[in-house]
């Protein structure tokens, strides 16, 4: 995607053309996935990772994946946690 139009997307949004579910579902279209999508978002609008993450993954436009991604950082989350809580003095092994 070029930058050209990344930058007009966010143009749009701040002169109040298009609203931040349209910004997402723009970068989206675009073939930006969600990460890449959550990054541009936080570098954009100046905020921080987790508004960011909260305002992609909870988006319309990427409903169909929200299960998906929870599920997969839940896994995660699980996977740390039995992994520094079973082992602590190992916890720098990964």
């Amino acid at each position: 995607m070029e930058s050209k139009s990344i930058n007009k997307i966010f143009e749009d949004y701040h002169s109040n053309i298009i609203d931040i579910e349209s910004v997402i579902f723009s970068l989206r279209n675009f073939g930006l996935s969600q990460m890449q999508t959550t990054k541009i978002v936080m570098e954009k609008l100046s905020i921080s990772l987790k508004d960011a993450d909260d305002l992609v993954v909870k988006s319309i436009t990427w409903k169909d994946k929200l299960e998906e991604t929870l599920s997969l950082r839940n896994s995660m989350l699980d996977f740390l946690e039995m992994k520094f809580n079973n082992n602590p003095s190992k916890s720098d092994e990964f």
